[in-house]
């Protein structure tokens, strides 16, 4: 797990509505690798773009093959025509045993020498039987650590032969798969035997069928022990349509047998006549006692009262994760046989299953190729599961939606190896789904959760001292600091009521975390919905859907929305109160807005006592005055205003920072650089003292009262990364609002081509109007957490 990632909590709900199913993984593998073989141009409709199959489509590009458009909507590809160029290439398989196993053959055929790599999650998984296979066809393998697994490079020189081989069907049927894109391309007929029962065959007829659309013929015998390929076949560009992804769709369908409402959870796009082995998940729900409706190409699951069966998943693996959550929320014992393979997955799946099984209190029993689960999984506590396997990602989440106990599902982010959008549709059909943010702090922890268009947000504060008087009363006005109340603020109107749910008894921090939730009360969405595949300028839409698929929360801007500062005040309230019990206090006030500036030489006192103009903390009156009207401009021309907010740490002891790596200003910096929106810190002078003679930033030393203290504070309190006794002073730079009513250039991302957007919705036209509180608070956590350390709290 990476502790520096986010973290999804998922709440028991309630699903229904209706979703289109996620376009197939393995179909799409299968014709890109087809589309790049062909001779001329070949058209892929409604692909998936996930990491497995970018994966695939790199190495399609490192054999040769041009891809002349990619978005969501389609793929095209000038193919290689079956001729190879290429001497010597690279292929990165990342997490994708398909891209390595389907690729490997294609490697040894063409000529030139491809070194192989991928993460170590692949490198556990077995090639050795298809690399052994393919240096019987007169390639080299050089392993460049262990034999049978990655690193290595393949090496072939000259036209290779078809010829008869055998090779187990048992272990992996992308061995058998990888081989079909291959041998067509040779000169001689080739023969394949089987010398097992071949496991998950449905692969392999799928395989075919893609191959098929593309020209090529491939023989087989029905029950696939024995398979004929001509050598010599041309691969024809072809045009295909990617049907819905039946693996992927399995996880919304149990979560309609065991959560859906009175509509249950319709998916559209399942072709009943599908190959896809995974297919079989009605059959296994309904062998289970759900309620299914099949129209045309849309299944349909109603919440149902589930039984344990026998079922045996030899031939469709990828399906235990979530066949063992429904037969954990089943009567009776489910036992699911023919489970051996799935120790070599991207984990070991049958550990990870019983470590699963454990964690939400369901009773499991292991076999060397069967499960047996009782059904019985406790409802009510809290679990957190910890899984770097995409399939145990989505399946623990439909645990949670029938648990009253919190369901925390650690690197979320795994999701995007094969279905990136499965916490939208999980949101779209009502699924309780809250992100949580990592750490901010050593000692005095805060992390926060919830995203602007969800039910919720909040704060959770760790290592909190014991005994400190925060009132409720306090949170609240620290919070209102905050709302938008005018017109110089956004139109959302959130009243920010705060709920604390533990952590303090009768405004006593009693030492335990301290979990505080604000309800999102004024969402509009529609705006997001009809822009999504539109990226907004300024935004972090891109870098975010990236980084984290559907993770992130497109709407609004997830948890990284502005919205999100209200949980930063909500748990630096608290701070303050621990700083306060050693006479620390932090103060702010907006030196600038857009080119008009106020004097900030003014005394603490005067920054303290100053008035709020018309929602404005500027302590110049005339100038808080004109800031107004250069927002009201802005504003009116479908534009903003960027700003700098001071702040001031008054009554700071001497020592409090730890160089090198965490010195004050580091330290305070990197809080603030979590506020969406800053762009820049600087501290006492500046940068306007690069422009100045060291005589003139010098701060002279004097004693008064006592105490050594400096006649000027060009050091804004600090030197050499710790506190010098002195107020600490710095500024904070908020770029101006990115979200602007005008027709700006953009990308549509869904379609891959340019766009123009017009930013609708309800937002500031001036961040840092609203900023002073949130400033405040991220300073006074930061503080309280390092005199904690400092051993100053």
């Amino acid at each position: 797990m990476n502790d520096y990632g986010v973290k999804m909590e998922i709440g028991i709900s309630t699903v229904e509505g209706e979703v289109t199913a996620s376009p197939s993984k393995s179909q799409t593998h299968r014709a890109l690798i087809c589309a790049s073989l062909a001779e001329g141009v070949s058209t892929i409709y409604g692909p998936l773009l996930c990491d497995d199959t970018e994966a695939t489509l790199q190495a399609c590009k490192s054999m040769g093959a041009e891809i002349l458009s990619k978005s969501e909507e389609k793929i095209i590809i000038r193919g290689i025509g079956g001729v190879f160029s290429i001497k010597e290439g690279k292929i990165d398989c990342k997490e994708s045993g398909s891209t390595l196993r389907f690729f490997t053959p294609l490697a040894a055929i063409c000529g030139g020498k491809i070194s192989f790599f991928g993460r170590p999650s692949l490198e556990r998984r077995p090639v050795l039987a298809l690399l052994s296979v393919l240096e019987d066809f007169g390639a080299s393998v050089e392993y460049l650590m262990d034999v049978g697994s990655l690193p290595f490079i393949i090496s072939s020189k000259g036209k290779l032969s078809g010829r008869q081989v055998k090779i187990s069907g048992n272990i992996s049927s992308q061995f058998i798969s990888g081989l079909l894109f291959a041998l067509p391309l040779l000169k001689g007929e080739s023969y394949v035997t089987i010398t097992t029962d071949l496991e998950s065959k449905d692969y392999v007829e799928l395989t075919i069928d893609v191959l098929e659309r593309f020209g090529i013929k491939i023989h087989r015998t029905p029950d696939f022990r024995n398979i004929t390929v001509p050598g010599g076949q041309v691969y024809r560009a072809s045009e295909i349509t990617i049907e819905g992804d039946y693996s992927s769709s399995a996880y919304l369908l149990v979560a309609g047998a065991l959560a859906g409402g009175e509509r249950g959870v319709t998916v559209r796009n399942l072709r009943s006549e599908s190959k896809q082995g995974d297919r079989r998940i009605i059959t296994f729900l309904k062998s289970m006692g759900a309620d299914i409706e099949l129209e045309d190409s849309t299944v349909t699951v109603r919440k149902s009262n589930l039984s344990g069966c026998e079922i045996e998943v030899s031939n469709t693996p990828d399906l235990v994760p979530v066949l063992a959550i429904a037969s954990a929320c089943s009567k009776g014992t489910t036992i699911l046989k023919g489970i051996r393979r799935l120790r070599l997955k991207e984990s070991d799946r049958v550990e990870s299953t019983e470590k699963m099984m454990n964690a939400l209190g369901c009773k499991i029993g292991v076999e060397e190729n069967s499960l047996s689960i009782r059904g019985g999984i406790d409802l009510s506590s809290s679990v957190s599961l910890d899984f770097h396997d995409h399939r145990f990602v989505m399946s623990s989440s439909v645990s949670g939606l029938v648990r009253s106990g919190r369901t925390i599902v650690s690197d979320p982010t795994a999701i995007k190896k094969s279905y990136p959008d499965f916490f939208d549709h999980l949101r779209s059909l009502g699924g309780d789904v809250t992100t949580i943010s990592n750490f901010l702090g050593k000692i005095l922890k805060v992390s926060v959760f919830g995203e602007s268009h969800g039910k919720r947000i909040g704060a959770v504060l760790e290592g909190v001292p014991k005994g400190i008087k925060v009132e409720k009363e306090y949170v609240q006005k620290e919070l209102d600091r905050r709302r938008s109340t005018t017109l110089l603020t956004t139109t959302r109107r959130e009243p920010d009521t705060v709920e604390i749910l533990s952590g303090l008894k009768e405004g006593i921090t009693t030492g335990e975390a301290i979990r505080m939730e604000i309800k999102n009360r004024d969402i509009k969405s529609d705006a997001y919905i009809k822009g999504k595949g539109l990226i907004r300028p300024g935004h972090a839409d891109y870098t975010a859907r990236q980084k984290y698929g559907s993770v992130f929360d497109y709407r609004g801007g997830g948890f990284l929305s502005g919205r999100m500062t209200a949980t930063f005040v909500a748990a630096g309230s608290v701070a303050k109160k621990i700083i306060a019990t050693r006479g620390v206090r932090v103060l702010s006030h907006i030196v600038q807005i857009g080119t008009i500036r106020s004097d900030s030489n003014a005394s603490d006192e005067e920054i303290e006592n100053a008035e709020i103009q018309g929602v404005i903390k500027c302590i110049d009156p005339e100038k808080s005055i004109e800031m107004r009207r250069a927002i009201d401009d802005a504003r009116s021309q479908g534009d903003s205003l960027g700003g700098i907010v001071e702040c001031r740490i008054v009554g700071m002891p001497v020592g409090v920072g730890e160089p090198i790596f965490h010195s004050l200003e580091s330290e305070l910096s990197e809080a603030m650089f979590a506020i969406p929106a800053v762009k820049g810190v600087e501290f006492g002078s500046g940068f306007t003292g690069a422009g100045m003679r060291g005589s003139e930033n010098n701060d002279p030393f004097a004693i008064r009262d006592g105490r050594v203290v400096t006649l000027t504070n060009n050091a804004g309190g600090i030197l050499g990364g710790i506190s010098n006794g002195m107020t600490v002073v710095f500024r904070v730079a908020f770029k101006p609002t990115s979200s602007i009513p005008r027709m700006q250039r953009t990308v549509n991302y869904s379609r891959g081509e340019d766009a123009m957007i017009l930013v609708k919705g309800r937002h500031d036209p001036c961040i840092a109007v609203r900023a002073p509180p949130v400033v405040e608070a991220m300073a006074a956590l930061t503080v309280a957490d390092l005199m904690m350390i400092s051993g100053d709290i």
